[in-house]
């Protein structure tokens, strides 16, 4: 009987959980963190605080939990491929949805999910920043949220605007599909396009049989 070698995954899936990167390890693992998921299954998880690598991949893909962004890094130490799966329709997603189109895709990036309270508020802030290394290799050059002047503090790119203040409860409902209807589609033609046109560019098409060289 004739079989094949399953070979392993060449990726390393992450999520985020409690504003930390989460992969899947083994019950044993030495890192293990356990917790009951979604579907009420056991888990166990390793965690870490932030992810380094060349951006090779973004896409938005269906899954059962909603839309997701992927975002894959080049290869680590162990020759896989770290991929980021983060709900388009969470606060995390929409930051990415943001900084992604002011992303240099030919630099290293660091990316990381935040939580902390400030000295002089009651309230947490919460999010996802992105950042390029300096001159001296240190990830201080923060990536900014491509849809705001970050002097003037004014919208750019024909970002969706509303009276918040002014807005009914409809109106907020739908600003918010609208909005975040416009982050996706803008990412989809001036981000993911540009992938996608590179994985058509480096394709290569096999050998006709008749052209076979032996």
């Amino acid at each position: 009987m004739s079989y094949e070698q399953k070979s392993e995954s060449s990726n390393i899936y992450y999520q985020i959980y409690d504003q930390k990167f989460r992969t899947r390890v083994p019950e044993g693992h030495p890192e293990a963190l356990e917790r009951i998921n979604k579907l009420g299954k056991q888990v166990f998880e390793k965690e870490t605080g932030a992810l380094f690598g060349r951006i090779e991949d973004v896409s938005i893909e269906d899954s059962d939990f909603g839309k997701q962004i992927k975002i894959t890094l080049d290869q680590n130490e162990d020759g896989k491929h770290p991929v980021i799966s983060v709900g388009v329709e969470s606060k995390n997603g929409r930051d990415l949805l943001k900084i992604l189109p002011s992303v240099d895709f030919s630099k290293e990036v660091r990316i990381f999910p935040y939580r902390f309270k400030p000295e002089d508020k009651d309230e947490e802030i919460s999010g996802i920043s992105i950042a390029h290394p300096d001159d001296e290799g240190r990830f201080t050059n923060k990536v900014q949220n491509h849809f705001v002047d970050p002097e003037t503090k004014k919208y750019l790119h024909d970002f969706p605007t509303i009276d918040w203040d002014k807005a009914s409860e409809a109106e907020q409902k739908i600003y918010k599909i609208q909005r975040d209807a416009f982050l996706v589609k803008y990412l989809e033609d001036n981000v993911i396009s540009k992938f996608s046109q590179e994985k058509t560019t480096d394709f290569e098409y096999p050998i006709a049989e008749g052209d076979l060289p032996f």
